[in-house]
């Protein structure tokens, strides 16, 4: 249960946090690095944030690998199943145990449980273009890549493939404890909270985006700007506020199954942030 207390008030937070320099009561941004790598870990989710090529080998148990970019990337893979190439992607899933070389022409970020996490059907990486991306953002909806299961009917990436707008909605059915999706300033926000996933806001946009959330009784809000990523630790509820038209990736991981992890929270923390009013906050 989350309790607004009398004195709820709207705060835009300052400096930028590295690495999660700060109690885990609040959001906090990884700004991405001007060269070299970043790492950041939260619970079962870690990020990797770099500007190079990176090659490794993805491990059983551990998930899916969740690769996105600000711009075109390939990818290399080799695996029990085959080896080959995707070119030209903005987005890409790989499973275990699969090795892979990334080439990118940008900022790229690497999203993967620390944890073992049950459940996914996939064998080869599936890479996803920015055609793609922005085709099904148009819809006015969030636009899922990696699902624990199929919820609208999509069809199902089998694994070596580049999808591109050419394609109907196509989407990666990966273990039960995490999820990507791209957003954009259409995709509907609603308040709410996780009981234990993690939840990241990576913005691509050159507007950015704005996070509001509740903390010791208030409504606070952080603002992150192109490249930055924002890690919602759970149990924190909160509203995104995507700006532009270009993508902010999102991602999801736990160590539980993330189906039901939802929490809706029955007040616009976005709303209440900027009329200042006094309202109680609880989770149903």
């Amino acid at each position: 249960m989350i309790v607004m207390s009398m004195a709820m008030e709207r705060r835009k937070i300052g400096p930028r946090l590295m690495g999660g320099a700060m109690a885990r009561d609040r959001p906090y941004i990884v700004p991405a690095p001007a060269h070299g790598v970043s790492t950041t870990s939260e619970c079962s989710a870690i990020l990797e944030v770099r500007r190079d090529r990176t090659a490794g080998m993805t491990e059983p148990g551990k998930g899916i690998l969740s690769v996105f970019s600000d711009s075109e990337f390939s990818i290399k893979y080799a695996g029990y199943n085959g080896s080959g190439a995707i070119t030209g992607v903005v987005a890409a899933v790989v499973p275990a145990i699969v090795a892979y070389e990334i080439i990118p022409s940008g900022i790229t970020y690497l999203f993967r449980s620390s944890d073992r996490i049950p459940g996914g059907i996939l064998n080869a990486p599936v890479g996803y273009t920015r055609d793609y991306v922005d085709m099904h953002l148009d819809y006015g909806r969030a636009n899922k890549l990696a699902v624990p299961v199929l919820m609208n009917h999509e069809g199902m990436a089998l694994g070596g493939e580049k999808i591109t707008s050419q394609h109907s909605k196509r989407v990666v059915i990966g273990p039960i404890g995490q999820e990507l999706s791209a957003g954009n300033h259409k995709s509907p926000q609603t308040s709410h909270k996780h009981k234990q996933l993690v939840e990241t806001y990576t913005t691509l946009s050159s507007s950015g985006m704005t996070l509001y959330y509740e903390v010791n009784g208030r409504v606070e809000s952080i603002e992150a700007a192109f490249g930055d990523t924002i890690i919602v630790p759970a149990g924190i509820a909160h509203k995104a506020r995507m700006h532009g038209k270009e993508p902010t990736f999102v991602t999801m991981t736990s160590t539980q199954d993330i189906l039901g992890d939802k929490v809706i929270v029955p007040v616009d923390l976005e709303r209440q942030a900027q009329s200042g009013g006094i309202k109680n906050i609880r989770g149903q």
